[in-house]
């Protein structure tokens, strides 16, 4: 992308781009309903995902939409790139692998009892998601059957919190942030031992939206 930001809008479902040298926008890129949630690059394209339930795939050197892909339905809340395909996610739990190319899907994993999947990373061959109360693994190194593990940590006495966001370490731990009515919590996660090593209390805050 070189010296090119690109922001989603949460408000107008629009794309800017802003050089980061001079610091001015181009005109608005409309692709989505309603507003952007997640964007991820991807070999010259940005995918995007909408509140709408859609998918946007726009060029980064004309800045035309090229193709909206309407397959989840709910929400998108995760991109990740796990070469050579990419994985989303939607708040109802449905993860969909897509070849990037044709814009086919290859697969779908529905995650049950997953609550709202919020956030969506991966790590070799393992896609982490966030899941209401806990952290959910799944292994889709065999693409004819998957594994799902969930992880729950508790925090009883305190009022429930709940997972919104993961941010992955170079060495393959996971931060998970953690919000509800009585501040949040940051935790990290071994995806080894699949141990959680600290938790750490941010109580003056309401809520972590986002990490990276």
């Amino acid at each position: 992308m070189g010296g090119r930001l690109w922001c989603g809008m949460g408000s107008s479902g629009a794309l800017f781009v802003c050089d980061v040298d001079t610091w001015k926008f181009d005109l608005p890129i409309n692709v989505a309903t309603n507003r952007i949630y997640v964007l991820e690059e991807y070999e010259g394209e940005i995918w995007a995902g909408s509140r709408d339930g859609n998918l946007y795939v726009v060029d980064t050197e004309t800045g035309r939409p090229i193709s909206t892909l309407p397959n989840h339905g709910e929400a998108i809340s995760g991109i990740t790139v796990v070469k050579p395909t990419i994985w989303t996610s939607s708040f109802d739990g449905l993860l969909i692998c897509w070849n990037p190319k044709t814009r086919d899907v290859i697969r779908q994993i529905t995650i049950p009892k997953s609550g709202r999947v919020s956030s969506l990373i991966s790590i070799g061959n393992w896609l982490w998601c966030s899941g209401k109360q806990k952290l959910i693994a799944i292994d889709i190194s065999d693409p004819e059957n998957h594994n799902i593990e969930k992880f729950a940590i508790d925090f009883r006495p305190e009022a429930p919190l709940f997972v919104d966001c993961l941010a992955k370490t170079p060495n393959d731990q996971i931060w998970c942030g953690w919000s509800g009515s009585n501040g949040c919590k940051l935790s990290l996660w071994c995806t080894k031992t699949r141990k959680c090593l600290l938790v750490r209390d941010l109580k003056e805050f309401r809520g972590i939206g986002r990490a990276v």
